[in-house]
Formats: structure tokens, sequence, C-alpha cells
């Protein structure tokens, strides 16, 4: 198994005392993988858009709190 949650077959032809060739699916692994990542990025947007709204309502709040306190 691999971290793409998907096996590939690849196809070698290894005659002795000649050259090594494999015809390995690079276009194929290449687009799994950056669905994969496009999935993960989905389940993450969310909680990082979740924490950048948290982060401003801080900010906010803390600007809020200076200029009141220097109002006083």
């Amino acid at each position: 198994m691999t971290d793409l949650g998907r096996l590939y077959t690849i196809k070698t032809n290894v005659p002795l005392l000649q050259t090594f060739e494999a015809d390995i699916p690079v276009d194929q692994m290449t687009a799994d993988a950056i669905e994969a990542v496009k999935a993960d990025a989905k389940k993450v947007l969310p909680w990082v858009v979740a924490g950048g709204a948290v982060v401003v309502s801080l900010s906010v709040i803390a600007a809020a709190a200076l200029f009141v306190r220097k109002k006083w």
C-alpha cells in the first residue's frame, strides 16, 4: 500500500547482462498525487479559515482594548 492508498503495477523487462528497463506510470502517479493533495487541502481549509477568523477577532479585540484604554 502506498501513501496514496493505491498500488501501481510496474512492468519491467530485465534481460540478463543488459540494461534494466521499467515502464513506470509517472503521469498517472502524479495525477493521483495531485488529487490526494487537493482532497487533503479541502479537509483542512475550514480549519484554516476558522483559525484566521480567530486571529482577526483577537486582533480587533486587542486594538479596541488599547483604544479604549488610551481614551480614559
